[in-house]
């Protein structure tokens, strides 16, 4: 049995021990979360005193977790302390770069027409960034953070998330700088963890609801798909109706598929990250042998649970 090593830095303190560590990354939501508890009373030596560790940890330091099989450690979260409670165990609750983001002072500005980069330039320049830029026509924030204002963007169909440290917005999936990760059903799976479905095209239901903003903010609408299918929206900018016909096609395609969907289980080893491509090849059922996106990954470490993922497919890879 491998042994699982951890190091965890948070502030000025470090420990290579916890009872678990929970972390949570999709590209689907805006912030990736990290929950670490602590076993029992900690005291720490500080300024010739013996102090608990609950009172040397502040909201707002910095968090690293590692974790590994063999050293050199994986970097598996970089972020910032959001809570954590002051009874045992100790409970530390972590939230990724955004925590920084939802910090950020207050923004209020109006434009008559605007590119998305500009508008990631104006409200996050601390940070380096990949932005699928487009224009976003007339846009208007009014005494809001940063996060809001990339949260507001979720409902034009923009997607925001931390990866690495760097602020990626627009894409759900990068086009580069991602990795595959090969993944045998009989060999670096987890056993009774596998929550996959496969479907044919014609058994997935879905309505998809397509519309194009212009500049002038009108907008052009059309729906395609089944009537009586799971309803699927999605936003495009200054798109002509054959434009947008073509886009909201391909994209019906994309998400009518026969393969599987769901979640499986698997261990620490290989490092995988939401956005990465997950090459499944399984020897019983070769008709599962196929890529795809990886949506999320729940990470898990620990005494009793070990070095383990949940990995969350998307659509058929066609990075």
């Amino acid at each position: 049995m491998k042994i699982v090593n951890v190091h965890i830095s948070i502030g000025s303190l470090e420990f290579d021990f916890c009872s678990k560590v929970i972390i949570r990354s999709s590209w689907k939501t805006l912030t990736d979360t990290a929950s670490i508890y602590l076993p029992k009373k900690i005291f720490v030596s500080k300024d010739d005193e013996r102090k608990p560790v609950q009172e040397i940890i502040k909201r707002g330091d910095k968090v690293v977790v590692k974790a590994g099989y063999e050293f050199p450690l994986k970097t598996e979260f970089v972020g910032y302390v959001s809570s954590f409670t002051t009874e045992t165990p100790l409970i530390i609750e972590c939230e990724d770069s955004m925590w920084k983001l939802k910090q950020s002072s207050k923004f209020s500005k109006s434009w008559r027409k605007l590119n998305l980069q500009e508008l990631v330039d104006y409200i996050a320049p601390e940070f380096d960034n990949v932005v699928n830029d487009r224009s976003i026509g007339a846009f208007r924030i009014s005494e809001v953070n940063a996060s809001t204002v990339l949260n507001e963007l979720k409902g034009i169909g923009i997607k925001s998330y931390f990866k690495n440290e760097i602020l990626h917005v627009g894409f759900a999936t990068p086009l580069t700088n991602y990795n595959t990760v090969k993944y045998r059903f009989q060999e670096n799976t987890i056993e009774g963890k596998n929550n996959l479905k496969h479907h044919s095209k014609e058994e997935l239901r879905i309505r998809l609801k397509a519309t194009s903003i212009a500049p002038d903010n009108s907008k052009e609408t059309i729906e395609l798909g089944d009537s009586d299918g799971a309803i699927r929206t999605l936003t495009f900018f200054n798109l002509s109706k054959d434009e947008l016909k073509y886009e909201a096609e391909q994209l019906l395609d994309d998400l009518k598929f026969t393969g599987l969907s769901g979640t499986f289980g698997a261990y620490g080893d290989p490092f995988v990250q939401h956005g990465d491509v997950a090459e499944l090849t399984d020897d019983v059922y070769p008709k599962h042998n196929a890529s795809y996106d990886i949506d999320s990954v729940v990470t898990s470490v620990g005494v009793g649970i070990g070095y383990k993922r949940t990995i969350e497919l998307g659509k058929k890879a066609k990075r």
